[in-house]
């Protein structure tokens, strides 16, 4: 998903979570359908640089490109979709 050479610019697969950590199958960007408030989620990027997003709310689509997500707070694995 995104900008790279010969990938569109939406979703083309979706992977769920189950549990964390979690790691995708190949790089990918975050959904997080429920979370309660305040949410954090901690994530290791394509590049391995690693951040923490706070005060996630739901319905919330993050456009980053993650390799791993390695912790989350008030957020339910089952809440989380990869999409790439």
């Amino acid at each position: 998903m995104g900008q790279f050479g010969n990938q569109p610019d939406f979703g083309t697969a979706i992977e769920t979570v189950s549990a964390f950590p979690a790691t995708p199958t190949s790089p990918s960007a975050i959904y997080i359908g429920t979370a309660a408030d305040p949410a954090t989620i901690t994530i290791v990027c394509v590049d391995g640089t690693s951040a923490t997003f706070t005060a996630i709310t739901s319905g919330v689509f993050l456009p980053i490109m993650v390799k791993e997500i390695t912790s989350v707070v008030g957020i339910l694995a089952s809440d989380i979709l990869f999409v790439r």
